[in-house]
């Protein structure tokens, strides 16, 4: 076995025990310049205080995605399967732990060309990759199946509910985009007005594009704060608590706001590939809008 995800590391030669669960963690360190930061990658035995490995690499300020597997080192198609089940995934940051939102299963495949990844259990990020030939075969059959067996995954979405922090970074965007008098303002996360936030700056990396939160903007974290429609009626979403009715008729209507008009209907549009994981029907994008149609 080894693992990429520590900074390229052979880890073949740690005592892996089968039936065990094994802890990952990736840590950000101390800081070496402006964006500049050491990373430390550790793996644990589940339940224990010291890690069995540990690697450290430089890096930026954020992770925005992260790729983890388990790679079959010198194992022939003939051996029995491995399975192997990924759960729980969590970021931690200074308000404590929050859980991760998407999986995606992308990047399937083993050396056997027959690996199988399913995530049993979406809201809790439960799911399992299966590698190595499902029974002992012989080599001419696992020839055969290396190169006629494959298996298509799917991605999807883990929803979860944004939480108080998220909710109100959200909000603070819309106010600072639609020329609001609420606040603009999240203790201990932003601040847009003083980050040069307004509603002619929707497109400025250094401002209302910057990254604030976890790696995400404004932007994100607004629409990863839009909770889903039920039976078909976006007004059940929370969307009016977080842009509310005067804010957008602002966006809408006043040519003063022709930007943030112009950034909603990218947010919205089914087919141009923006947060694809928020498409369908009752989902964030579609709910933003139908809030914009009601508001022509």
């Amino acid at each position: 076995m080894d693992d990429y995800g520590c900074g390229g590391s052979d880890v073949t030669a740690l005592p892996w025990k089968a039936k065990t669960w094994y802890e990952y963690r990736v840590e950000r360190a101390a800081r070496r310049g402006p964006k500049l930061w050491n990373w430390i990658g550790a793996i644990y035995e589940k339940g224990t205080a010291l890690p069995i490995y540990i690697y450290m690499i430089f890096g930026g300020e954020y992770i925005t995605y992260t790729t983890t597997w388990a790679e079959l080192i010198n194992v022939r198609c003939t051996d029995p399967k491995l399975v192997t089940h990924w759960a729980n995934p969590w970021l931690g940051n200074d308000s404590g732990e929050f859980r991760v939102g998407r999986i995606s299963l992308s990047y399937g495949g083993d050396a056997c060309l027959r690996s199988r990844q399913v995530i049993s259990n979406e809201c809790q990020a439960h799911w399992i990759q299966h590698q190595g030939a499902n029974r002992p075969v012989s080599p001419a059959t696992a020839d055969e199946l290396r190169t006629s067996h494959s298996d298509d995954l799917e991605e999807r979405y883990c929803e979860r509910e944004a939480d108080a922090t998220e909710k109100a970074i959200a909000k603070a965007y819309v106010q600072a985009i639609s020329g609001g008098s609420g606040r603009t303002r999240v203790s201990g996360a932003i601040d847009f007005r003083v980050l040069g936030c307004t509603a002619g700056a929707v497109w400025e990396e250094e401002k209302c594009q910057k990254r604030v939160f976890n790696g995400k903007d404004g932007k994100t974290v607004l629409m990863e704060a839009i909770s889903a429609a039920t039976a078909g009626n976006w007004e059940t979403s929370n969307i009016k608590t977080l842009i509310p009715e005067d804010a957008m008729r602002r966006i809408m209507h006043d040519v003063s706001y022709a930007q943030a008009k112009a950034l909603f209907d990218n947010m919205s549009n089914p087919n141009n590939g923006w947060y694809s994981y928020l498409e369908g029907p009752g989902q964030a994008k579609a709910v933003l809008r139908q809030y914009m149609n009601a508001m022509q």
